[in-house]
């Protein structure tokens, strides 16, 4: 499979970004100790990145859904998927 290189990188920065306005809302939320679950769906046949954020000791959680528009399922599966787990697996909170 050939990835756009420019596309590849669009989307890296793009995860980035998510993911620090994701941290935003776990501090909003209170939630300091989180564990991340980052799980890939398709709504509409649209690739989609689902982040949860729990907080075990408080009992909290928060999540958001991102989608991929312009993704193919191929590029999704190949390496967008891996970017976007990055991003969010990365968080320092």
């Amino acid at each position: 499979m050939t990835v756009d290189y420019d596309k590849l990188v669009n989307l890296d920065y793009t995860a980035y970004d998510h993911s620090m306005d994701f941290r935003e809302g776990l501090e909003r939320n209170g939630i300091r100790n989180p564990e991340i679950s980052v799980e890939k769906s398709y709504e509409d046949g649209v690739p989609t990145v689902d982040v949860e954020a729990t907080d075990s000791f408080l009992g909290t959680s928060y999540s958001e859904s991102y989608r991929l528009e312009g993704v193919t399922e191929e590029e999704f599966e190949e390496v967008m998927y891996d970017v976007w787990d990055s991003a969010f697996q990365e968080l320092e909170i």
